[in-house]
C-alpha cells in the first residue's frame, strides 16, 4: 500500500478515535478503533506491516492524547508483536480474528497500566478493578471487529502486489 494512503487512513482512525468511540462506549469502556486496526492489518499483511502500522497509530494517538506519550504507542506495539506472533499459527481459522483481537486488547490495556505506573500515576491493578474495565472493552472490540476487519481485508487485498497471470 502506498505510504501515503496508509498515513491517511491512520490519522482518519485516530481523529475517529479521539471524536467518535467515545459516543460508542459502554459505560467507561470504549472500543479502541486504534487497536482493531493494527490487529485487522497485522493479521492480514504480517507482523512487519502490523508493526508500522502500530508505531503510526500509537504516535499519532499520543500526540492527540492529553496522556504522557508512550502512552499509546507501547502497549499499541506490544499489541502488534502478539498478533505477528499468533497469525503464523492457524493463520487460516476462522476465529483467529476474534482470538488475537481479545489477546491483543488485553496486552494493550496491561500495557497501558504498565506505563502509566512507570509514569507516577496511581492505578489500580486489583482484578476486582480491572475485571469492569477489561471485560467490556474485549467485548467492544469484539463487536466492532467485522467492522474494521473485513474493508481493510478487502483493501490489503485490493493493495496487495499485482499476481501472476496464471495465479488467478
Amino acid at each position: 500500500m502506498n505510504p501515503y494512503g496508509a498515513a491517511l487512513i491512520l490519522l482518519g482512525v485516530v481523529i475517529a478515535q479521539v471524536a467518535l468511540m467515545p459516543s460508542a462506549a459502554l459505560g467507561s469502556a470504549v472500543p479502541l478503533l486504534t487497536l482493531l486496526v493494527v490487529v485487522s492489518w497485522g493479521y492480514v499483511r504480517g507482523p512487519r506491516q502490523g508493526m508500522a502500522w502500530a508505531l503510526a497509530a500509537g504516535l499519532l494517538s499520543d500526540v492527540m492524547s492529553p496522556k504522557p506519550i508512550g502512552t499509546y504507542t507501547l502497549p499499541l506495539i506490544a499489541a502488534a508483536l502478539v498478533v505477528g506472533l499468533g497469525s503464523g499459527r492457524l493463520a487460516d481459522a476462522i476465529f483467529m480474528p476474534a482470538a488475537l483481537t481479545t489477546l491483543a486488547t488485553i496486552v494493550f490495556i496491561a500495557g497501558q497500566i504498565v506505563v502509566l505506573g512507570l509514569i507516577g500515576d496511581i492505578v489500580d491493578v486489583r482484578p476486582a478493578a480491572l475485571v469492569p474495565t477489561v471485560l467490556p472493552t474485549v467485548l467492544l472490540n469484539l463487536l466492532w471487529l467485522p467492522i474494521v476487519y473485513f474493508p481493510l481485508r478487502w483493501l490489503a487485498r485490493r493493495s496487495g502486489p499485482p499476481r501472476l497471470a496464471w495465479e488467478r
